[in-house]
């Protein structure tokens, strides 16, 4: 058969049976990634609930600092986070903070989200 096919046909024959192999190794590489990366989210996220801490508020003061609220236990402290250091500020009680319920998102559409950006900017 080699005779009839030649050695080029065999040797491009061969390229594409190492590229097929080669892209199908990529796609399986690429959907055990995306698997992994779900299980192990899904696994820190499990182990990464507390229900004696909670970040009540933060709000960044400078790039690098910032302020936060939390709830530890049945205290609510307040305190300093940078990248290097946390100090704590002071005890809050519960009648000190304004703590707003937050509501679900309202379910709106992309049309009246534009509309409204268009009406605002004076097109039509």
């Amino acid at each position: 058969m080699c005779i009839l096919l030649g050695t080029s046909d065999m040797s491009t024959l061969a390229s594409i049976i190492k590229l097929v192999v080669l892209l199908l190794f990529f796609v399986a590489l690429l959907f055990g990634a995306h698997f992994f990366t779900k299980w192990f989210a899904k696994n820190a996220m499990v182990s990464g609930k507390s229900s004696n801490i909670q970040i009540i508020e933060s709000k960044q003061i400078v790039p690098g600092k910032s302020i936060v609220i939390a709830r530890v236990g049945k205290k609510i402290v307040s305190f300093v986070l940078t990248k290097e250091h946390a100090s704590m500020l002071t005890e809050l009680e519960e009648s000190d903070l304004m703590i707003e319920e937050k509501t679900e998102a309202q379910s709106i559409s992309f049309k009246e989200v534009l509309q409204h950006f268009r009406k605002n900017d004076g097109r039509k």
